[in-house]
């Protein structure tokens, strides 16, 4: 099946995402000094380009603008329910996003996913299965731009992150010079 047939997920890479769980009320958001926010920034694009170098894509730049917007949706959208919610942004197909819950840090949830590439299918740059498309748009070659937020879901749920990213990736017919093998 071609990556691009499903545009829209929510269910990925988190175990959490088909439990009954609590509903949390009071979600703290990250925080406003500038010291973290600046270290966020930095281990969010390390994370990235340390996976994009090994296929072979060019390196990121972090996108301040991608951060609000990011920061925005957990603001005044999302629900720390226990379910992966998406941006009408990314579901109108604007720009690209992955999202994961349940993780400590930047890195583990830019490591999450990253493990769609179990999904994806490099002899006929397809996707085996829908939870390929972190791990394409993760290191999609012509993807330029990042910016990534997070809030904390409490202990049962820990944080949700979200990265978006322009320009998008999964567009049909544009994997095989968009997404690579490891390099040798």
């Amino acid at each position: 099946m071609p990556c691009a047939k499903t545009s829209y997920t929510t269910s990925v890479l988190t175990e959490y995402s088909t439990k009954t769980v609590p509903y949390v009320v009071a979600p703290t958001y990250a925080s406003t000094n500038i010291v973290e926010e600046l270290d966020f920034q930095k281990k969010a694009l390390k994370a990235h380009n340390v996976l994009r170098v090994k296929h072979g894509a060019q390196k990121l730049r972090w996108s301040a603008e991608l951060q609000k917007q990011a920061q925005v949706f957990l603001e005044t959208e999302f629900v720390c329910n226990g379910t992966l919610q998406h941006t009408n942004a990314f579901k109108a197909g604007e720009i690209g996003e992955s999202v994961a819950l349940g993780y400590a840090s930047i890195e583990q949830a830019v490591q999450a996913f990253s493990h769609g590439q179990k999904y994806y299918s490099f002899a006929n740059s397809t996707c085996v299965d829908k939870r390929a498309h972190q791990f394409t748009q993760l290191v999609w070659n012509n993807t330029e731009y990042v910016g990534c937020a997070y809030i904390n879901c409490g202990n049962y749920y820990n944080n949700f992150f979200i990265c978006q990213y322009t320009q998008k990736g999964n567009i049909p017919n544009e994997y095989p010079e968009n997404v690579f093998q490891v390099l040798n």
